[in-house]
């Protein structure tokens, strides 16, 4: 389940207009979802409030096996203040899953006038953990219609490493979106790149929710990066095809990456029917050791009608609870259920390896927000 300020952040991008999944980094983003969701650790609770339409602030207390707990600030100049103050009336709000790829946002100069967004959108996010004093921040801002920019920060007070910086910059045409990134600790730099093959200019003022004529949409990828310190280097390339809006049947991704140093190669196939179900499936091969595995996901909705808060009248369908499961051939099986209970976003979890005499790990996660 997608965090509070996770929630925030995606609000900020949506609304500036930046699509996130043409990002060569979210490439697998739907299968990751289904496939690899997070248990929470232990009994945790979590209190966040938007007090303003700029302005966000939340908290969290864990316990078991070791009380521990954080405080959050979000600051943004992009006017909130349409974002449901009742954040949690709605678990599809922050529901992660399937989530089908939007079609490529083509960004034109006069956009942030038009949007009637500031001439710089930015986003400012602070967390501090106590009582390990661990800091973790996030500064983000929009240099241009194409350009994102971002700069994530960590600071260990108990770490005699230091501070790592990661510094991250977004370049989108949405026909191919460049990704650079350097990171402080190892002195590492990174290009990431994707581009859609079929891709065909539309008009300039095009809505991402607007329908495009093709059915299906190919994306091709790579990955590259150097430590100049750990003297370490990757690489990965990866492919993408999925259905367009138009597409007449169950929506689909399909998904195939390859990193040629580690001969590791992963493919991925999704699909979904809005609002009941989704399914999904990867397969991890290696060519050098021949190892392989299987993993199948799935999720399992449940939704309710509710009333309109004005007009009493029944409106569409939202999901009430969320059940999902995964399980492997080398014997990983886990089990959420996510719900929403009046206010309170609840998350009961829990996992084990069959193969392996190993206690159970359990969690539960409760939310408010306001």
């Amino acid at each position: 389940m997608m965090s509070f300020n996770d929630y925030i952040f995606y609000e900020y991008l949506k609304k500036t207009n930046w699509n996130i999944h043409n990002l060569y980094c979210n490439l697998t983003q739907t299968a990751d979802n289904i496939l690899n969701f997070e248990i929470p650790s232990g009994v945790s609770c979590q209190l966040s409030s938007l007090t303003s339409s700029n302005f966000a602030s939340g908290c969290k207390i864990s316990a078991m096996p070791i009380l521990n707990g954080s405080m959050s600030y979000v600051y943004t100049n992009v006017n909130l203040e349409n974002l449901n103050r009742n954040i949690t009336y709605n678990l599809q709000h922050f529901y992660e899953g399937y989530k089908h790829v939007d079609v490529p946002f083509v960004h034109y100069v006069n956009e942030f006038q038009d949007k009637k967004l500031p001439l710089r959108p930015t986003l400012l996010y602070g967390r501090m953990h106590l009582p390990s004093q661990h800091l973790d921040a996030i500064f983000a801002t929009r240099l241009s219609p194409w350009l994102l920019f971002f700069i994530q920060g960590v600071n260990e007070i108990e770490d005699g490493v230091g501070d790592n910086l990661c510094f991250n910059w977004q370049y989108d045409t949405g026909k191919r979106c460049l990704e650079f990134v350097y990171e402080s600790s190892g002195a590492m730099l990174g290009v990431r790149g994707l581009w859609n093959l079929n891709y065909r200019e539309l008009n300039t003022k095009i809505n991402m929710e607007n329908k495009a004529p093709s059915n299906m949409r190919w994306s091709l990828g790579f990955e590259t990066y150097y430590g100049v310190l750990t003297k370490c280097a990757g690489a990965s390339l990866g492919m993408r095809l999925h259905s367009g809006p138009s597409h007449p049947y169950a929506p689909f991704i399909l998904t195939c990456t390859l990193n040629p140093i580690v001969g590791h190669i992963t493919s991925t196939f999704s699909t979904a029917e809005p609002r009941t179900k989704a399914f999904s499936a990867q397969y991890d091969f290696n060519i050098y050791s021949y190892e392989s595995q299987l993993k199948l996901g799935i999720e399992l909705w449940r939704s309710k009608q509710e009333m309109s808060q004005s007009t009493n009248d029944p409106t569409a369908n939202s999901m009430s609870s969320l059940l999902k499961g995964t399980c492997s051939t080398s014997g990983d099986v886990s089990i959420s259920w996510q719900a929403r209970i009046r206010n309170f976003l609840l998350t009961i979890g829990t996992e084990a390896q069959l193969t392996k005499i190993d206690p159970l790990f359990f969690g539960v996660h409760f939310e408010y927000s306001k």
